[in-house]
């Protein structure tokens, strides 16, 4: 986390970092935490292949990874898969459809980690069309999550 200014007081060079997930503004006294950001990732399975998307935006331009996003205020893990399936491949899914698999630490780009609550899908409707920040949608064989060319680690949760 980096600030230039103080988001409560907007002191220039005031914030100062006591750790890697505190932070403080000696001018205004608030605290301020780099916590991890909740984000959902979404297994679709068809014919033993699963659906990833290629990032069509910064961090990790043109790299692998599974449909997601990050939750917005308010929203349950669930609403959050829901939208983001919709936005990313324009398919439709029901709540009651996705299963909850996993959740563990990740880091989505330099100081920014996340808490990645993955599902899994076998029933949804429409075909997939890449959409939003998504450069491309493909089916690939299971075992690409091993690939380099794949973004997010998912530390064996998908064996």
């Amino acid at each position: 986390m980096r600030f230039k200014y103080c988001p409560n007081c907007g002191d220039k060079g005031s914030v100062e970092a006591k750790d890697k997930t505190t932070y403080y503004c000696t001018s205004c006294k608030t605290n301020y935490w780099n916590n991890p950001k909740p984000a959902t990732s979404i297994i679709f399975i068809k014919d033993d292949k699963i659906l990833f998307s290629k990032r069509g935006l910064e961090p990790d331009i043109g790299r692998y990874e599974l449909p997601g996003g990050f939750l917005e205020y308010g929203e349950s893990a669930e609403e959050c898969c829901v939208r983001e399936i919709a936005e990313e491949t324009g398919l439709v899914v029901s709540e009651d459809d996705l299963r909850l698999i996993a959740a563990y630490p990740s880091e989505y780009s330099e100081g920014i980690s996340t808490l990645d609550i993955l599902f899994i899908v076998t029933r949804w409707q429409g075909e997939p069309k890449a959409d939003d920040d998504v450069a491309e949608l493909e089916w690939k064989p299971i075992s690409y999550i091993e690939s380099d060319d794949f973004l997010r680690p998912y530390f064996g949760v998908i064996d």
